[in-house]
């Protein structure tokens, strides 16, 4: 049973939402796409600003995988 677990003020994480084994599925997902540098977003499109935001992102439009 999942269990919500307070960090602040409308921010919490959640034990137990996957099983051991679907969280493997969910990486091995991610890293048989390839993760990539995630840029922010501005005015005048996206930008790579490492001072803001240093890391990289799996990102999947699928909306059979989102509906489960």
């Amino acid at each position: 049973m999942p269990t919500y677990n307070p960090v602040a003020e409308g921010i919490f994480t959640v034990s137990e939402l996957f099983t051991p084994g679907e969280c493997d599925e969910y990486v091995a997902f991610a890293e048989h796409i390839g993760f990539a540098d995630a840029p922010i977003t501005t005015a005048g499109g996206p930008v790579m600003l490492r001072s803001v935001r240093n890391n990289e992102r799996v990102m999947v439009d699928d909306s059979q995988r989102a509906a489960l």
